[in-house]
């Protein structure tokens, strides 16, 4: 009998050892959450990521610019005369990923590029529409609604636009009074590459929306 208490004895103790050394690995590793990582605070420094509260998107507010040559980097078939631009990425860049994902990766921008380049855009988005037959007539609305696949000349309310940007861009776009008026695949800055818009280092364009009357264009663009 006390040769059997011994053995088990020593088993627990084995045990308890192993139990020490695979949570001492993951305390290691980030991989078990609440264990060996701090409670984030809320910071004003504007180069700590912060999470956008309607997208939940991340990004870092010093990188917010409004540099003209940012965008036509990206979008090369517009005339750009002014605008901000941002880019982020989906996953929290606290969290210790061992392989971020190639998708994680997000860019959008309100471009100015004047009233007339705008009604272009609308003319061509509704030569599109009347190609393909005509769309419903219905407008997209409510924010969260997704806008990628819409086809050109597809109407959004502000909620749509709204629940796509992030707050820095947010400030640049202002309300619509007729609806904003989805592109589609009449805007992309590769037309060898059918399947869906893209940006010039082939971002796929998920919304390209302008307002009648406006002068700017917003983008949102994401990679797959």
């Amino acid at each position: 009998m006390d040769r059997d208490r011994g053995e088990w004895g020593r088993m627990r103790i084995k045990g308890g050892a192993a139990v020490l050394a695979v949570a001492g690995a993951l305390v290691l590793t980030g991989c078990v959450t609440g264990i060996g990582t701090e409670q984030r605070q809320p910071t004003a420094d504007p180069s700590d990521p912060v999470q956008d509260a309607v997208t939940h998107r991340w990004y870092t507010p010093a990188e917010v610019t409004e540099d003209p040559a940012a965008i036509t980097a990206k979008l090369p078939q517009l005339q750009v005369t002014g605008g901000i631009s941002l880019d982020g990425r989906f996953t929290d860049p606290y969290d210790r990923v061992p392989v971020p994902t190639p998708d994680d990766y997000w860019w959008q921008a309100v471009v100015v590029v004047g009233e007339e380049h705008v009604a272009e855009m609308i003319d061509r988005a509704s030569a599109a529409t009347a190609s393909d037959g005509g769309g419903d007539g219905e407008v997209l609305t409510g924010e969260g609604t997704s806008t990628m696949n819409e086809p050109a000349g597809t109407r959004a309310d502000d909620s749509v636009i709204s629940g796509v940007l992030m707050g820095p861009l947010q400030e640049q776009v202002g309300q619509c009074p007729t609806d904003w008026i989805l592109l589609g695949k009449t805007f992309t800055a590769d037309e060898t590459h059918t399947k869906s818009p893209v940006t010039a280092d082939r971002l796929v364009i998920t919304t390209a929306a302008v307002c009648e009357g406006g002068d700017r264009i917003v983008v949102d663009a994401l990679r797959f």
